[in-house]
C-alpha cells in the first residue's frame, strides 16, 4: 500500500499544479498513519472530532506532502 500511496503522489506532482498533498487517517489507525509516515508525509495535527465514524465523531490525524 505504501508503494501505491507514494506513486499516485509521484504521479499528481508531475502531471498537475498541485505542489501539497493532504490525507487523514483515523487517530485509531496506526496502519494508515505508517502507510502515510512511510510515503513520505509529515504529521500536521490532530484534529477532534474530524469524522464521523460508525455513528460517532472521531478524531483524525492529518498528512502533507509538499511537492
Amino acid at each position: 500500500m505504501t508503494a501505491a500511496v507514494a506513486r499516485a503522489a509521484e504521479w499528481v506532482f508531475a502531471n498537475t499544479p498541485i505542489i501539497r498533498i493532504f490525507a487523514a487517517a483515523y487517530v485509531s489507525n496506526p496502519a494508515s498513519q505508517r502507510v502515510l509516515d512511510k510515503a513520505g508525509f509529515r504529521f500536521v495535527g490532530t484534529m477532534h472530532c474530524a469524522f464521523v465514524g460508525n455513528g460517532a465523531f472521531v478524531d483524525g490525524c492529518y498528512y502533507e506532502l509538499l511537492k
